[in-house]
């Protein structure tokens, strides 16, 4: 999701299988409200010359300290080498704080 690919292509979503597909989250509305946080998500990947998803996985893992972790998914080898690649930028503190306050707007619409 915090890859932007579903919003970028909705037709995407026929693709997913099982319950994950039914979930709210893939809904155009959802997909509607996320948009400023999947839109700062790709413009801080511009700016540290990563993907979206290095950018969504480094704020997850460094949003939270040491009370959260996330565990990113590789079904594919490249996958692994990009999960990888996304500790190799340091969000700015500013920056942590700026999606965290687009992610809890995006949940309370």
């Amino acid at each position: 999701m915090l890859s932007g690919k579903f919003h970028k292509n909705p037709e995407l979503i026929k693709g997913i299988a099982g319950p994950r597909r039914l979930s709210g989250s893939f809904k155009p509305a959802s997909l509607q409200r996320t948009q400023p946080l999947i839109d700062r998500l790709d413009d801080l990947a511009g700016k540290y010359g990563a993907s979206p998803s290095q950018v969504a996985l480094n704020w997850l893992i460094h949003a939270n300290g040491e009370t959260v972790f996330a565990i990113p998914g590789a079904s594919k080898p490249h996958h692994a080498e990009e999960n990888v690649r996304a500790m190799t930028f340091a969000l700015l503190p500013d920056e942590l704080r700026e999606l965290a306050e687009l992610s809890e707007l995006c949940g309370r619409r």
